[in-house]
């Protein structure tokens, strides 16, 4: 999202919040170097913060520090400048209210499920807003900004959002990274992307999937898509979510055999990018590596991706091995999809 609102600008400020203890703050800064290739960056700094606490509920005690890290960087800053931030998903975008306006800057989905479908009771809310800013305490919402909301879900002609298609995204160095990967590529209409889904992942990197558990899900979702389009073949790219350790050689193994017997030839997306660069977004693949479809349980990059390809959201498979939190973040999911221009389709 910066990469693009950047292009707009005559130069770009960016600030990192980054949790040092779950995050490798040298990688994904070396990664953000290329997704924000060909703009005028005047400048980058770090804020450390510790998502334990936000997530935790100590979101109004970080403030104060992230106030503090920011006052001289936003003084720096020159008068007239448009700031974005996500304050539902860090403390230092929330922190950034108490010095300008803040626009919205896109993360998942779920951001806009507040906005979206409204509580019943409007005036319990805006009352409790009143008494939080009596208080001296942000307000833990997107409010308006100075444009529309940008985003990378295209909700046709709603007023209030500016869809940014992900194929507009261009970058030299992300295209060469992805050079390898877009050979395999064969143009048959057998090529599916399966975006691999276990346990519900803690903040970090370094989760544990247990795919062998959640095996059965995915043969599932896969069997129903090829019988679909009369595939009795199909070239099969398993792509790994960045929150979760990488697989061990015995589950590749696992899955290689359990979706032959579907006829399917396993592929892993891992292996053909730098491991340097195992965390650039699947947006940014699939700009530069054309999938015939994709399939996985509902995710904000299957969300961001539909209508540029045959998106499939599996439901109905992983229900039985969800619990009812999780059950509600997917019907979240699939509540904002009826919005869309172009929905996923949902199994």
């Amino acid at each position: 999202m910066a990469s693009f609102l950047g292009r707009q600008s005559e130069e770009v400020h960016v600030i990192y919040a980054l949790d040092p203890a779950r995050k490798d703050i040298e990688e994904y800064l070396r990664v953000s170097k290329i997704l924000l290739e060909g703009l005028n960056v005047v400048s980058e700094n770090v804020i450390a913060i510790d998502s334990a606490r936000f997530w935790g509920g100590e979101k109004n005690d970080l403030l104060a520090a992230a106030r503090q890290s920011l006052a001289p960087l936003v003084e720096r800053h020159a008068r007239g400048t448009v700031y974005f931030g996500n304050c539902l998903t860090n403390p230092v975008a929330l922190a950034l209210k108490r010095f300008a306006r803040l626009n919205h800057l896109y993360h998942a989905p779920s951001d806009f499920t507040g906005l979206l479908f409204p509580q019943p009771n409007p005036l319990k809310s805006r009352l409790k807003n009143m008494v939080k800013r009596a208080l001296g305490l942000a307000l833990y919402q997107i409010e308006t900004g100075d444009i529309p909301i940008h985003s990378l879900l295209d909700f046709g002609t709603r007023k209030d959002f500016q869809h940014v298609d992900f194929n507009d995204f261009s970058s030299d160095a992300v295209e060469a990274v992805l050079v390898a990967l877009r050979r395999e590529l064969d143009g048959t209409g057998r090529n599916i992307m399966l975006l691999l889904a276990g346990e519900e992942p803690e903040a970090g990197d370094n989760n544990k999937l247990n795919i062998a558990k959640y095996l059965q899900p995915h043969l599932q979702a896969v069997e129903r898509l090829m019988q679909e389009h009369g595939l009795q073949q199909a070239r099969l790219w398993l792509k790994e979510h960045k929150s979760y350790i990488p697989l061990t050689e015995e589950e590749r193994s696992l899955l290689a055999e359990a979706f032959s017997r579907l006829g399917c030839s396993v592929r892993f997306v891992a292996d053909y990018l730098p491991k340097a660069y195992r965390l650039l977004p699947g947006e940014c693949i699939l700009k530069y590596c054309r999938y015939d479809h994709i399939i996985a349980e509902p995710s904000s990059f299957l969300l961001n991706v539909a209508g540029s390809i045959d998106a499939v959201a599996a439901v109905s498979p992983f229900a039985p091995y969800r619990n009812a939190d999780q059950i509600g973040r997917n019907n979240e999911f699939m509540k904002i999809n009826a919005l869309l221009a172009t929905p996923c389709r949902v199994y």
